[in-house]
């Protein structure tokens, strides 16, 4: 099984509102897990792929906010279904300052939280440590953020973290090589259809996603699943502005 052919959703923020896009309710996240229990969809990770049988599906957070603890891992533990979140170290137990927000600020995982979550069959990898946009850092400061957020999630867990997340899903061949060299298995980005063997890609699901859009995010051989790709693509542009806003924002550094 290659990872081309398995469907790998992202997902953010659980809200009951919120001013950006890269969220959904907890009604839809329910409504998309059922979806998923009802078709017969077994959900897997980079550990498990090899034994996985059937439809297939990943399901995958990131920055490691609050929301999942509180909505999403419930539902998970329910249907039995597995994923991995992908958190920012320097921010865990934190508030999100490192993001663009209009009201309230949610906060990041715990360690009480985020080692429950591991005990219950999600995996846990890094998202860096501060959340920048790599390609704007030198080979140094990136390294940094690489290697750092990994050995401390390591030194936090006793165990191995073999997998990161781009932040902005933003790299380039000497931020991949970084991460190589650094000791992750894999990697993974907000974009779709990427071609690099050791870059997993991911697809957007957001507010604006009904039960169909969902649906068709899960076909990879079907056109619509293709006009999917080109709106996770528009979406994952635009969060990018987060680090222009950071620019002229009075955010923690």
């Amino acid at each position: 099984m290659k990872w081309n052919d398995i469907p790998i959703l992202l997902y953010h923020k659980i809200h009951s509102f919120e001013l950006s896009g890269v969220w959904i309710t907890r009604k839809q996240f329910k409504k998309q897990m059922q979806y998923l229990k009802e078709k017969n969809y077994t959900t897997i990770t980079p550990k498990n792929i090899k034994e996985g049988k059937g439809k297939l599906i990943m399901i995958t957070f990131d920055d490691g906010y609050y929301s999942f603890y509180r909505d999403a891992f419930p539902l998970l533990v329910e249907y039995d279904f597995t994923g991995i979140v992908f958190v920012i170290t320097k921010y865990i137990g934190k508030k999100g300052m490192w993001d663009v927000s209009f009201g309230r600020r949610e906060r990041h995982l715990n360690l009480q939280e985020i080692r429950e979550i591991k005990e219950n069959n999600i995996i846990i990898g890094s998202h860096s440590r501060t959340h920048p946009d790599l390609t704007r850092l030198t080979g140094k400061k990136v390294k940094e953020e690489i290697e750092n957020s990994k050995k401390e999630l390591e030194d936090m867990l006793g165990e191995r973290v073999d997998f990161f997340s781009y932040p902005f899903g933003r790299y380039n061949d000497q931020i991949v090589e970084i991460a190589m060299e650094a000791g992750y298995k894999l990697t993974f980005t907000s974009t779709p259809m990427v071609t690099n063997r050791n870059i997993v890609g991911r697809i957007g699901v957001f507010l604006i996603d009904g039960m169909k859009q969902f649906e068709n995010k899960l076909c990879k051989n079907k056109k619509q699943y293709f006009q999917e790709v080109r709106k996770s693509r528009i979406i994952n542009f635009f969060s990018r502005g987060t680090w222009m806003w950071k620019k002229i924002s009075p955010m923690e550094k």
